[in-house]
């Protein structure tokens, strides 16, 4: 996506001038609109960069701070599980707080010293654990026979990790054969080559709008022929920038690269035709599409990061609001428990804790 987020719309050429045509307001209002949401995208991923280097920087550090005094929670209710003077309900208490958190430590943290303390209150879910592993297992066989892959000397760490691993396998053979069926095009039946040729035809006529305005820049600055070697460098940069936009199919960035390269003046787009127009304000709704879907799928991405609805990340400042809200928290959250494990470690306290403790 180019920064330049310059405007292309259609102006009215004097004060007698005709009004414009719905077509031609159609063409300033999604122009408008690609440009608006290209600067939102812009905007977006700036704070997106700024709440992932938080994350590095504060929250994670907070995480680990977190987690590890949940662990020596953990080593805590298992010492005083052997303490002579607990009573059956307390151990009742203290072998679920065990499994509820070890668990957790175990399995979502990686806190694997944390294993022989779990197994020893919940050896029916370590079993569940192992079941798994065979069950990866099992999910490999299968696939290595369905697929034909090679999987004996690949460890995955879940079957989403095996699943995406076949996915890339499955595209690259999948590339691999369109590679082969190119270079086997002359062999294809007659039909076949008409067929495809039909079908060529349907999207030259789609896409023949955002060729022409491609081929009239590359006629302009393509470099092969330049001598003079700093314009060369200067062509070669620009059509980089021309090249980007063809294959995204960007009318706007298109448009945008005429009017800054003087390649196609104002006056020029104030006369254009109802009918290109039209076909131009296709081709805006279908990027405008593109733009807002690309938006939402950084803001869910970004909810389901911070653990934040949807409406509260939609914006560059609900962002900001929401990672220092989340810092916050935790930080209170480490000085909670921090205090807690220095109470607990008290067994007067600890079993007048669990008295209260409903679990």
């Amino acid at each position: 996506m180019t920064n330049d987020n310059k405007l292309v719309r259609i102006a009215l050429s004097g004060p007698n001038a005709k009004p414009l045509s719905k077509a031609q307001k159609e063409f300033n209002r999604l122009s408008a609109r690609v440009a608006e949401l290209e600067k939102l995208l812009i905007d977006y991923q700036a704070s997106v960069d700024a709440v992932q280097q938080r994350i590095q920087a504060d929250y994670i550090p907070l995480l680990a701070a977190y987690n590890q005094a949940r662990a020596d929670l953990v080593r805590l209710f298992d010492r005083f599980y052997d303490n002579p003077e607990a009573t059956r309900s307390e151990r009742r208490k203290i072998a679920r707080l065990i499994v509820d958190m070890g668990e957790d430590l175990l399995f979502r943290h990686g806190f694997a010293d944390l294993r022989a303390i779990v197994g020893k209150y919940s050896q029916q879910d370590l079993d569940e654990a192992d079941d798994a592993v065979q069950q990866l297992e099992q999910m490999k066989q299968t696939a290595a026979a369905t697929y034909g892959l090679d999987l004996d000397d690949i460890d995955f760490e879940s079957p989403d990790e095996l699943m995406a691993y076949i996915e890339q396998q499955v595209r690259e053979r999948q590339a691999e054969q369109e590679r082969r069926n190119a270079r086997t095009e002359q062999s294809k039946s007659n039909q076949q080559q008409a067929d495809e040729a039909k079908q060529a035809a349907k999207l030259q006529q789609t896409t023949k709008t955002i060729r022409t305005l491609y081929r009239e820049l590359v006629k302009a600055y393509h470099p092969d022929r330049e001598l003079d070697e700093a314009e060369k460098g200067r062509k070669t940069a620009i059509m980089q920038q021309v090249t980007e936009a063809y294959e995204k199919g960007d009318l706007m960035a298109l448009l945008r690269l005429q009017l800054t390269l003087n390649e196609l003046d104002q006056a020029r787009v104030n006369t254009l035709a109802d009918e290109p127009l039209r076909h131009y304000n296709k081709l805006l709704k279908q990027q405008i599409d593109r733009l807002t879907d690309e938006l939402t799928e950084r803001q869910q991405y970004m909810a389901s990061l911070l653990g934040r609805p949807l409406t509260s990340v939609q914006s560059t400042f609900g962002l900001e609001v929401s990672i220092g809200e989340a810092v916050n928290s935790l930080k209170r959250d480490v000085k909670a428990i921090k205090q807690q494990l220095k109470s607990l470690t008290q067994p007067a306290f600890l079993k007048a804790w669990l008295q209260a403790y409903y679990g």
